[in-house]
């Protein structure tokens, strides 16, 4: 399943390729252990950044989902991406396919 986000970083995501899927290598981050929070199972996900936003460290994303979630993901879902630390706030803002 691939869905459109909204991604608010906490870390400088300026370095990273835009319209391509991200590695774990390009985001020195293990994205297979992404967790909603600290207490629940993670998804492996991939990210492809579509869209920075000025003046901000926010981008649009495609986020597809190699795990099926267990909640039903509807706009406005929020879920944080966990990869070691805290690393930002995903919001769902459309779902593609």
């Amino acid at each position: 399943m691939v869905t459109q986000a909204l991604i608010e970083w906490n870390i400088d995501p300026t370095s990273l390729p835009q319209q391509k899927w991200l590695t774990d290598q390009q985001l020195n981050l293990d994205l297979s252990h992404t967790k909603v929070d600290l207490t629940e199972e993670g998804w492996t996900i991939q990210i492809r950044i579509t869209e920075s936003l000025p003046d901000s460290w926010d981008t649009y994303a495609e986020v597809q989902f190699l795990t099926d979630p267990d909640d039903p993901l509807e706009e406005g879902f929020t879920f944080l991406l966990w990869a070691g630390s805290y690393v930002a706030d995903v919001t769902i803002v459309g779902i593609t396919h």
